[in-house]
């Protein structure tokens, strides 16, 4: 029987998964479900403080998440812009808030597939919305293409008085629950592995085909590079032999589809099509040509300013960092990006604000997570979590490039769910391993 602590985890879950799409200004239900499950999470460790897993046990892979709170906490004493210092360090709070909740949502295999299946559906709703909003026919409130949106204390994000082919092109662009079209593509592409891993032989077809099409429909460039590096580790890592072929067959009838129906969508989604059909030339370029010689407001010339701009900052902190949020103010003081002041590079800005120590504790955490969850892929444990440690790690794959399209991955949601979903999974293989599975470690 589920307690009402863990019921409010779940939520926490399930809420972090919708982000922005359920939301009013900048009150989340997720932060709604993250304040109830605090309040009961508190009772609890009012009524029997050894219950609580985490302090029984250490926190297993969450030692780095804990030290990048006190360091940004810390870098408010020497950012230029404190009230940013401070959001930054809420954003991570909010993040530690999602691991937390994963340890009493999940507790054993049961929970494993509970969780997994109200996820399922929540994703499924969305795939549909996001494709009722390529097909013109409706539009989730919450978006910036939305005439409803400033109801909800948002404003419409785009000019009405722009060209016509634009204009139509927004019209036909999916932004889901998650606002940006660059932020729903990268969520596509995280839930794409557990839909490949699932039991049933349709979900593995027909679900990761709908999410690959939104991505498509979105026009992120840098997604589908994340999802062609995720598809090469996902054959020469997960599959046998006999499967691989299953896998080739699959995807020469994916290309002949897409070959036949290219005429149709180049007249329907002329825009998309035209952003899609450059991803290999603009990453050509992003890496070759100085931003100089390129159109200085292409988004290309922009992220190539961004960088330099960060890089800049950051050797001029010493490696000390800028501080949590000021990679900010280092764009608006250098003001060559147009009005773009997010860094559009997680890796990169957590590097430019958190500075060297916290850089290169978090890339070695997050490889030694993915590769830990690759690992237990391989070994002999339920067949619940073997799918579910396959699915977040080439989910993480799939992630280092897919957060570099959106404006930031510090208070995306879903992306702290994978990683908590990470952290929880090792937790309890390691607790089967030593034949303790299925208690509230």
């Amino acid at each position: 029987m589920k307690t009402k602590l863990q019921i409010s985890a779940i939520l926490v879950l399930l809420t972090a998964m919708v982000g922005v799409g359920i939301s009013y200004g900048p009150l989340y239900a997720f932060h709604v479900a993250g304040f109830a499950f605090l309040i009961l999470f508190v009772l609890k460790l009012r009524q029997n403080l050894t219950e609580l897993p985490f302090l029984k046990k250490k926190l297993h892979f969450l030692h780095v998440p804990l030290f990048m709170i006190v360091w940004y906490a810390l870098s408010i004493l020497w950012s230029t812009d404190r009230a940013l210092a401070v959001n930054q360090v809420f954003y991570l709070l909010n993040a530690f808030l999602i691991f937390l909740a994963a340890y009493f949502a999940i507790r054993d295999r049961s929970d494993i597939r509970r969780f997994l299946f109200l996820a399922g559906i929540l994703a499924a709703i969305e795939i549909l919305i996001s494709f009722l909003e390529a097909g013109g026919i409706a539009r989730w409130p919450i978006s910036p293409y939305s005439d409803l949106v400033e109801l909800f204390r948002r404003s419409i994000g785009y000019n009405p008085n722009m060209d016509a082919e634009i204009i139509a092109a927004i019209n036909k662009t999916p932004t889901g629950f998650h606002w940006n079209p660059n932020d729903l593509a990268a969520y596509m592409l995280m839930i794409i592995p557990f839909f490949l891993f699932s039991k049933r032989i349709w979900i593995k077809i027909v679900f990761p085909i709908a999410a690959l099409s939104i991505i498509l429909l979105t026009g992120s460039r840098a997604v589908l590079i994340g999802v062609a590096l995720m598809a090469f580790f996902y054959v020469f890592l997960y599959q046998t032999r006999k499967n691989i072929l299953i896998i080739s067959g699959v995807f020469a009838f994916l290309v002949i589809a897409f070959l036949i129906a290219r005429p149709y969508l180049k007249e329907k989604y002329e825009v998309k099509y035209r952003e899609i059909s450059t991803t290999t030339d603009a990453a050509l370029k992003f890496f070759t040509t100085d931003h100089e010689l390129v159109n200085d407001t292409s988004s290309i010339a922009i992220r190539q300013n961004l960088i330099e701009n960060g890089m800049h900052a950051f050797k001029e902190s010493y490696g000390l960092g800028v501080g949590g949020g000021n990679s900010q103010v280092v764009q608006k003081e250098s003001d060559n990006t147009h009005g773009i002041f997010s860094m559009h590079n997680f890796w990169i800005e957590i590097l430019v604000e958190g500075g060297a120590l916290v850089f290169g504790l978090w890339v070695v955490w997050y490889f030694l997570l993915l590769r830990r969850s690759y690992l237990w892929w391989r070994r002999k444990i339920p067949e619940e979590n073997r799918r579910l440690s396959a699915a977040v790690s080439l989910s993480m794959i799939g992630a280092v490039i897919a957060i570099i399209s959106i404006s930031s991955a510090i208070y995306f949601l879903p992306f702290w769910l994978l990683l908590a979903l990470a952290v929880r999974m090792n937790d309890l293989n390691r607790n089967q391993i030593s034949g303790h599975f299925g208690s509230a470690q």
